[in-house]
């Protein structure tokens, strides 16, 4: 496999992993999820394990159904060094924050710097 193709099958593993972490900081199960985002739940069940490849479409009803934005589910890392609740706190942080402005977001990137 070359390295395109290795980082694709990263970009969709990392997918699937951010979706199931968020589907259970939501207290959502695959179904929950599924029926929410409209898809069925085998497809949920391989997009998670990274066996299937979700179109943008796809990600964007996910990342609807799981109220957070599309970045979230292309680039959030859990850190394994965090507490349960501190991935808690960050999840509501990220939550509150998607829907923002850029300014808004800088303005509260502006206030957390200075906490």
């Amino acid at each position: 496999m070359d390295e395109r193709a290795d980082s694709q099958k990263d970009i969709y593993c990392t997918i699937g992993v951010n979706i199931g972490i968020f589907r259970k900081k939501c207290g959502l199960s695959l179904t929950g999820l599924a029926e929410k985002a409209r898809i069925s739940i085998s497809f949920l069940s391989n997009i998670e394990k990274g066996t299937r490849k979700p179109t943008l479409y796809t990600i964007e009803r996910l990342a609807a159904a799981l109220g957070i934005g599309v970045t979230a589910l292309l680039s959030y890392k859990e850190k394994y060094s965090l507490m349960p609740e501190d991935n808690s706190l960050v999840f509501e942080i990220m939550k509150l924050i998607t829907p923002k402005t850029r300014d808004e977001k800088r303005k509260a990137l502006n206030i957390l710097k200075q906490l």
